[in-house]
């Protein structure tokens, strides 16, 4: 055989395992991306399985031509020369081979973060990873400023360190604005006569709970929080876009830390102008400190105002709509029929419907899926102490002010006018130093756990029962409770069947008893 048909047939062979090899490499991720394109969910599970069938045939490429090499040789090799030869043949298709491998490997690790831009701006395939994956966050040393705004994220899971119970008073955040301002002494002074008070206070027989209203809003806390994917991306653009430099530098740590895990999962997270608009919305306070005439009724506790209520909207005929509803969905019939039909109930069928609908519940239960459709607004001015409360019903529409000394402060029932006496000197260098700094957002963190801001609330009367079961209950934080008293007592009035159980779990057993 001549030199020329050998190196033919072997320029052949490696033809068979350079498309094998190519196969192998190129062939699994096209048709990752192809499969995603047109299958969308299903296609991670069928890239597996078309991958897997890439490699059995790449797999069979590489053994016929190897194959063929072995048969090809014991056919036409007899000679010391032939073998020769083909050994220095098959040498320099081998390395050629790795070569061209090694480099589209290459090739394809580097082009991946390009592909992955061009295929998935948007990565709608990747949504379902994106929603199943999920991160648990430790955040330790966060003002109870900043805390608030990482919280402002609903669909996620947050454990807070305690200040009801667990005595604090010690650890403060220095925000990088008071120092470029140069009033970093200013805010170190009123921390510290913060502490001291505190100690004050608890040595005096107040309460801890009732001792951290006079704690600024710099001082430092913690939260674990459990998100997805989704969320934390959200919650990432969304402290980007703050005006508060705190909060920028814990949107940087977390795409730093969880970009080195997910780095294709967490992308949008440059802040527009239109999201810095947004999400700085409600940070910049009232500059003035002359007491404002709150609007809506007060709400007081022991003769101390601890802030107002107003009922902004509210649907009319609750108990009627209820039961239109309901009807509705359990005939199969319009809601307007229906609503004509519940407005035709006597009173007396009226409330013994509501006694058939509720009498069942149990103390832990939600109330009935058609109490969703009834929203409720109220404007609430209250404390930063009893915010903290609330702001942990987030299946609600909350838009709220910044804290201002103008709405005034929530001084404690359990803190004697005596002491209270003693807390001038601490407000008076809160409000100064809040002077120095606003309207910027970071004149907040002079302000103290007592300070108000003014908030719209809505939220619907199947979210306000488990409010009731909560903050109206006689373990309920004083504060708080005092103004779930106050709207569950207005809503009585508006919708008597409806809100028939409507309180704390205290008292729940007792109305439960009045039903049947």
């Amino acid at each position: 055989m001549s030199e020329a048909t050998l190196e033919k047939r072997i320029a052949k062979g490696a033809v068979v395992n350079f498309v094998g090899m190519l196969s192998k490499i190129i062939g699994g991720p096209v048709l990752f991306l192809l499969l995603t394109r047109l299958y969308g969910k299903v296609a991670i599970g069928l890239f597996f399985i078309a991958y897997n069938l890439v490699e059995i045939l790449g797999g069979l490429a590489i053994s016929g031509f190897l194959d063929a090499a072995i048969m090809f040789a014991s056919r036409h090799i007899h000679e010391e020369s032939d073998l020769d030869t083909f050994r220095s043949y098959m040498r320099k298709i081998m390395v050629s081979t790795l070569a061209i491998s090694s480099g589209l490997a290459l090739l394809l690790v580097l082009g991946a973060p390009l592909l992955n831009q061009v295929y998935y701006s948007d990565y709608p395939a990747l949504v379902p990873i994106v929603q199943i994956m999920a991160f648990i966050l430790p955040l330790e040393a966060l003002s109870r400023l900043a805390l608030e705004e990482v919280e402002r994220h609903r669909l996620a899971s947050y454990t807070e360190k305690s200040q009801r119970y667990v005595e604090v008073g010690e650890d403060y955040m220095l925000p990088y604005e008071w120092e470029e301002a140069g009033h970093s002494d200013t805010l170190k002074e009123l921390q510290r006569a913060a502490a001291q008070l505190y100690r004050t206070l608890l040595e005096a027989g107040v309460e801890r709970e009732d001792a951290r209203y006079y704690l600024p809003l710099s001082l430092t806390g913690q939260v674990g929080a459990t998100l997805n994917t989704r969320t934390i991306e959200h919650m990432v653009l969304a402290l980007a876009a703050s005006p508060l430099q705190e909060l920028r530098e814990l949107a940087h740590l977390m795409l730093k830390e969880i970009g080195a895990v997910a780095p294709s999962l967490i992308r949008h997270t440059t802040p527009s102008p239109y999201h810095q608009r947004e999400y700085g919305l409600g940070l910049s306070p009232r500059e003035d400190l002359e007491p404002q005439k709150l609007s809506g009724d007060p709400v007081t506790l022991d003769n101390r105002t601890l802030g107002s209520l107003q009922l902004l909207s509210f649907p009319e005929e609750m108990d009627h709509r209820v039961l239109a509803i309901r009807m509705a969905r359990r005939r199969g019939i319009p809601y307007t029929r229906a609503l004509l039909l519940a407005r035709s109930l006597s009173p007396t069928l009226l409330e013994q419907t509501y006694r058939e609908l509720l009498a069942p519940m149990g103390p832990h239960d939600s109330a009935p899926n058609e109490f969703e459709h009834c929203s409720i607004t109220w404007e609430v001015v209250l404390s930063a102490a009893a915010f903290a409360q609330l702001k942990r019903h987030r299946l609600t529409g909350m838009s709220a002010s910044a804290y201002a000394p103008s709405l005034g402060f929530t001084h404690p029932p359990g803190v004697s006018q005596e002491l209270i006496d003693h807390t001038a000197h601490l407000l008076s260098l809160s409000h100064a130093a809040f002077s120095l700094m606003a309207p910027h957002p970071a004149a907040q963190y002079a302000l103290l756990s007592g300070h108000r801001r003014r908030i719209v609330w809505t939220a619907n009367l199947r979210e306000h029962y488990h409010f009731a079961r909560l903050r109206e209950d006689a373990h309920a934080q004083w504060d708080i409770r005092a103004f779930a008293q106050k709207m569950n007592q207005l809503l009585r009035e508006l919708a008597p069947h409806a809100t028939a159980l409507l309180c704390g779990k205290d008292r729940f057993t007792v109305l439960q008893g009045r039903l049947r």
